[in-house]
Formats: structure tokens, C-alpha cells, sequence
């Protein structure tokens, strides 16, 4: 039986693949299923906008995962700030950062 941890799989492996598209039609057939995105589904997602140059995409999955009550994490913001920095959102970047910053979140070595 499918549930969260099997779609957030399938959607990181298309991310590995750059599939973006195919990431979130699968993200979309979950939701048709009712089964409820996690932390983890939603930073593969976020992740997957990242690697598809998706900046924009990637900040309304985010308000999509806060307004869902799901609390993003370190790998979160660090998918977050990496779209936004790649893509010369640099301003964003910094909002991004203080951000997590304010909601008690530590950078990581790979948040710089």
C-alpha cells in the first residue's frame, strides 16, 4: 500500500532524474489518494524545483508545506536558499536565512 514515505521516494528519485514535472504529478496523484504530504515530501519537492532552476515554484510549495502546519526544518530552508541563490535570488536568500535563523534553526555546512 502507497503512503507518504513510498510517494516521497518515487518524487526524490525523479528528482535525481530532474524530472520535475513527473515529481509533482506524483505529489498531485498523493494527494488525490489523500494521503497528506510530510517534512520529507516536501523538501523533495522543494528540492526537485532547486535542481529545475524553479525558485518561485520552490517558495509556494514552501507556503503550501506552512499553511498545511507542516514545520519546515534545516533541510528545508537550505533547499530553499539553494533555489533562490542559483537562480540570483540573492535577496531572497538572505530573507530565507533569517527566517530559519528566527525560528531556532542552526546552519549547516551545506546551508553555506
Amino acid at each position: 500500500k502507497r503512503n507518504e514515505w513510498t510517494y516521497s521516494a518515487l518524487i526524490n528519485a525523479c528528482t535525481k532524474g530532474r524530472q520535475l514535472e513527473h515529481a509533482m504529478r506524483l505529489h498531485a496523484s498523493m494527494l488525490h489518494e489523500g494521503i497528506r504530504s510530510n517534512t520529507v515530501t516536501f523538501n523533495t519537492l522543494i528540492s526537485a524545483c532547486e535542481k529545475g532552476s524553479q525558485w518561485e515554484r520552490a517558495l509556494e510549495i514552501y507556503e503550501q508545506m506552512k499553511a498545511e502546519d507542516i514545520q519546515p526544518d534545516i533541510l528545508t530552508y537550505t533547499a530553499l536558499i539553494a533555489a533562490c541563490s542559483h537562480s540570483g535570488q540573492v535577496e531572497q536568500s538572505m530573507k530565507l536565512y533569517e527566517e530559519m535563523k528566527s525560528a531556532g534553526i542552526d546552519a549547516n555546512t551545506r546551508t553555506y
